[in-house]
């Protein structure tokens, strides 16, 4: 009988009865140690360092989506597969679409308002500005998903009901019936200044880390909103350029030469008010250290200012009256929901059935892809 050992705090039970495998939890490293050289299957923790002592591993199942950390090359030439979890993605294609919409609806004005008592709409005929009208998504306008996998996908399905129009990212484009257009990462920079919003639900790899760095948040055009719920390291902070230079012989203008000179990262470019806003569900660094800049962005004043900046290629960081950033920050809450250990057991358990079955694994990750 297989030792299936796993981290996750599941009943084993279960899985015991339906699947004839013995399950032993490891909520701690010391017990996860201690039984690994026994495991057949591990669900949870496995790092390059725990590969020696895994001599009877057939099978990694990893209880999360992201699997930058772990050890996939190695693992492929032992001839172990490896799995993951997709089952949160409605979660976070709701939670993308969520923070696009108070993006565009102004929700952290109201917030504030409401903890202040206020109350924050005009008078009757008084006139707005332009600059004081939150980005609109809306029907009509074009959504960027960055990322077309289960989450980039779900993502799409709801920008698409609103009545945008979808373009996705992908590595290998090729016509897809669930969006309008498909590029390649080549033609990102291109595409972006004629999209109004991106949803970025990219995994971390060597190409896709810091795809979004100062080249491609000037080539947006301004007021255009971004969120992430992928991964924190898609967004470049640490240099004007994406790096080894991506993207910087494909500016195409000195005015994006010059934008890209100034909006050196995600800060910058919300404070310059090139963005009309962002929502961050994850970061490079995760807690988002206090000291970070994304939590000081500011609104850069009104849009003719900024409109006559952008055609003169001249970038300021004015920081405005208005001490409410135009950024929403959730604490990687993305894959959160009610369900998500229930479910997640349910996958263990269907995988399981088809290991010990010898049918094919749902969920297989290309160690190649890195996704």
């Amino acid at each position: 009988m297989p030792l299936l050992l796993c981290s996750m705090p599941f009943s084993p039970e279960p899985l015991e009865a339906l699947h004839g495998a013995t399950v032993v939890l490891a909520p701690d490293g010391t017990a996860w140690r201690a039984r690994l050289p026994e495991a057949e299957i591990a669900v949870g923790r496995l790092f390059a360092a725990d590969l020696p002592a895994a001599g009877r591993l057939r099978w990694r199942q990893v209880p999360f989506t992201g699997v930058e950390n772990l050890p996939l090359r190695e693992l492929a030439a032992r001839g172990i597969p490896v799995t993951n979890i997709h089952e949160q993605a409605d979660s976070m294609a709701d939670h993308a679409i969520m923070l696009l919409l108070a993006l565009s609806r102004g929700l952290a004005d109201c917030v504030r308002s409401q903890q202040d008592a206020q109350w924050g709409r005009p008078r009757v005929g008084e006139q707005l500005r332009p600059a004081d009208l939150p980005p609109s998504v809306a029907p009509g306008r074009t959504l960027l998903a960055a990322g077309f996998g289960a989450v980039g996908r779900g993502i799409a399905a709801r920008a698409r009901a609103s009545g945008m129009r979808v373009v996705a990212l992908k590595r290998h484009p090729a016509p897809d019936p669930a969006c309008g257009a498909v590029i390649g990462p080549d033609e990102l920079l291109a595409a972006l200044p004629r999209v109004d919003a991106v949803a970025n639900s990219l995994p971390l790899t060597d190409a896709t880390r810091g795809i979004f760095g100062a080249a491609a948040f000037a080539a947006l055009p301004p007021g255009a909103l971004y969120v992430n719920v992928g991964r924190g390291q898609t967004e470049d902070e640490s240099s004007p350029l994406a790096p080894s230079g991506r993207g910087s012989a494909q500016l195409g203008s000195s005015r994006l030469a010059a934008a890209a000179r100034v909006i050196r990262t995600l800060a910058t470019a919300l404070r310059s008010g090139h963005l009309g806003g962002a929502g961050l569900d994850v970061f490079a660094t995760e807690p988002l250290p206090s000291a970070h800049p994304l939590w000081r962005v500011a609104r850069l004043g009104p849009s003719s200012r900024l409109a006559t900046q952008l055609r003169s290629g001249r970038f300021t960081a004015a920081r405005s009256r208005h001490p409410d950033p135009r950024a929403i920050i959730t604490p990687h809450l993305g894959g959160h929901q009610r369900d998500r250990l229930s479910r997640v057991r349910a996958l263990v358990a269907d995988n399981l059935s088809r290991y010990l079955r010898g049918q094919p694994l749902r969920n297989l990750v290309d160690p190649e892809a890195g996704y």
